[in-house]
């Protein structure tokens, strides 16, 4: 059983830091392509997020 929101999360992470791939829907065998288009429209919403200083503070662990 997999939390469908941290993958979501995850793959955002990966998305911010320049190693957003198709490599990544590979590992997790998505076959759907709705949760593919999910995950995008996810990252590109966390990149906008991360640059107000509440998210920068909270990725402080980088």
């Amino acid at each position: 059983y997999y939390n469908f929101s941290n993958i979501l999360f995850d793959i955002a992470l990966y998305s911010s830091q320049k190693f957003y791939s198709i490599e990544l829907f590979k590992t997790f065998d998505l076959t759907s392509k709705f949760f593919k288009v999910t995950i995008i429209i996810e990252s590109a919403e966390f990149k906008q997020r991360k640059k107000t200083k509440k998210d920068k503070q909270f990725l402080g662990k980088n």
